[in-house]
């Protein structure tokens, strides 16, 4: 882990991948703007069985730490993302993936299940590493994907 985060946000964030450079919500979205990288948000809780076992798959996932490289990844406890409406746009279920612009602005058409009530929700990760895939060719620091 790479960036500057406190002990707690650390543990939490070294359970998703201990070799993804993690940042805090603050701290992250200045660092999307000024390096023009996308930003990637896992809301979870620690004690959700869907959020246990997709934390496992990306904590394994080599691909997920490769193409976390174009990102600016952050991952939260529900409970910190509550007032920013932005990251819950069809809720406040866990897990939930949100991708949003260098700027902040949620991307709210890159979604799992179009169809479903909890379109960003995440139970394998071939949509997830698909839409990062999809995300990072959105800029133009990453077109080599």
């Amino acid at each position: 882990m790479v960036g500057k985060v406190n002990a707690a946000v650390r543990d939490v964030a070294q359970e998703w991948g201990r070799n993804i450079d993690w940042h805090e919500y603050r701290q992250g979205r200045e660092k999307a703007k000024l390096e023009n990288k996308p930003i990637m948000v896992i809301m979870q809780t620690p004690t959700c069985p869907h959020c246990l076992s997709l934390k496992e798959k990306v904590a394994q996932s080599k691909a997920i730490e490769e193409l976390s490289k174009h990102f600016v990844m952050i991952v939260l406890n529900e409970w910190e993302g509550k007032g920013d409406k932005d990251l819950g746009p069809d809720g406040r279920y866990v897990p939930r993936i949100v991708f949003c612009s260098p700027t902040g602005g949620t991307l709210k058409h890159i979604v799992n299940m179009p169809n479903s009530k909890n379109k960003y929700a995440y139970a394998n990760l071939d949509a997830l590493v698909r839409n990062m895939k999809t995300v990072s060719m959105a800029y133009p620091t990453n077109k080599e994907l």
